[in-house]
């Protein structure tokens, strides 16, 4: 996965796909999320999303939030495999955890599973 990891470079990390807690495929978007999701991956995300967790502590670039959506975290734009998809870390959740969020079911369109 390609993410903005500092002002001026963008890194390639390595993560582990894990379960999340099922909460992003339950819940229904706000609109506004659902419209800033749509703005920044241009097109419509799928319900859910990948859980990873990386092979170290990351911190993502502050000057590349894509936006910030109050208690739930920042939003970056990143790729994996050439595919767009967003990346939110939760204010809650530790430096080597994020989730992804794409127009595409990511574990299916990349044969994924716990543990890959």
């Amino acid at each position: 996965m390609t993410v903005p990891v500092s002002s001026v470079v963008s890194e390639t990390i390595c993560a582990q796909v894990i379960s999340g807690y099922g909460r992003a495929s339950k819940d229904k978007l706000s609109s506004e999320h659902a419209r800033l999701f749509a703005k920044f991956l241009e097109g419509d995300n799928v319900p859910g999303t990948l859980n990873v967790v990386f092979d170290r502590p990351v911190r993502f670039s502050p000057e590349h939030v894509a936006f910030s959506a109050s208690g739930e975290g920042n939003f970056w734009m990143a790729e994996i495999n050439e595919l767009p998809c967003i990346v939110n870390r939760e204010n809650r959740r530790p430096l080597h955890h994020a989730e992804l969020i794409s127009t595409v079911k990511l574990r299916d369109k990349l044969r994924l599973s716990d543990g890959d």
